[in-house]
Parts: structure tokens; C-alpha cells; sequence
């Protein structure tokens, strides 16, 4: 079996991963659903799902919506949020998912003014380094990674020395 909804739809559709994710991620923020005891839910976008089946949104406009809505910080109200997804989908019908793009950073940028908190932690750097090889189709090899500065002055010194010129030998 695929495992997941997103892995059906990438192996029947022939999506990548990351784009089968995406539409399934769609489907559930405008798709109908149903309570635990099987009663009737309103979408989680409930407007841009009403735009979107009468032929207002297309998948462009869909995306800025839903990623604006999940970028809003949990300290706006649920009935502000309400209010921004109708707007984007009222707003979306007369832009291009560009405009509308501008529209929600402004609108994000007025209910949040000091933007995300910042991420202070330093991520650690293992004590050695990585470096990794791959062999290209075309038979080239590709050299990336890092070194600490012990190991990176040893690699210069060989890359050094492979490099120099060396005497033309006579056969």
C-alpha cells in the first residue's frame, strides 16, 4: 500500500511528494467534514471553499490563502482569523495570487507587526565535519561538506599537492 493519502495521490498522479502533500493539505482546509459522532462540519476555510466551487479561486489563490491563515500567530482571535480568510477569498476573485500575496503580508504585517518570534537557538556543529562524494552520470564526482579547520587544512594541503604541476615524463 501507499501509507498515506499524499503517496496515493503522488504514485497515481505522478506528483512529486512535497505537491501531493500540498493538495491533500487543500483538500482538507476546503473539503467537507465530519464530527466524531458523524455530524456535519463546515470546512476550516469555509469562504475560500464557497469561492473556490463557484469558480472564484483557482489553486493560486487557494495556496496564499491557506499558508497566510496558518502563518497568522496563535494570539490573533479566532474571530479575526474568520475575518482574514474572508477577506483573502473575497479579495482573491479580483487577484492574481501575486496581488492577493501582497494583500495577506499586509494584512499579516498589521496583525502581527513584530513578526515571528525569533529562533535564538545555535544549532551545534558536529566536532569533525561532513564531507560527501557522488559520482554524477556523467562520470563527474561531486565534492561537498564542511570541514573544521584541522581536517580543512589538510584537505587544502592534498588538493594543494594534487594540483601542482608536476614534470612531463618522457616514454
Amino acid at each position: 500500500g501507499f501509507g498515506s493519502t499524499a503517496r496515493l495521490l503522488a504514485g497515481i498522479l505522478r506528483l512529486s511528494t512535497a505537491e501531493a502533500r500540498t493538495r491533500v493539505e487543500h483538500a482538507a482546509a476546503v473539503g467537507a467534514r465530519r464530527g466524531l459522532t458523524g455530524e456535519p462540519l463546515r470546512p476550516r476555510l469555509p469562504a475560500t471553499a464557497a469561492a473556490l466551487s463557484s469558480g472564484q479561486l483557482g489553486v493560486g489563490q487557494l495556496r496564499v490563502i491557506a499558508e497566510t491563515v496558518a502563518a497568522l500567530p496563535n494570539s490573533v482571535p479566532e474571530s479575526v482569523r474568520e475575518q482574514v480568510e474572508a477577506d483573502l477569498a473575497r479579495y482573491g476573485g479580483d487577484f492574481a495570487p501575486r496581488g492577493l500575496r501582497t494583500i495577506a503580508q499586509r494584512i499579516v504585517a498589521t496583525l502581527d507587526p513584530d513578526g515571528p518570534e525569533p529562533d535564538d537557538t545555535v544549532q551545534a556543529a558536529p566536532v569533525r565535519g561532513e564531507l560527501w562524494l557522488r559520482e554524477r552520470r556523467d562520470g563527474l564526482l561531486g565534492l561537498e561538506g564542511w570541514l573544521n579547520a584541522e581536517h580543512g587544512a589538510m584537505m587544502r594541503s592534498l588538493i594543494e599537492q594534487l594540483a601542482a604541476l608536476r614534470p612531463a615524463t618522457t616514454g
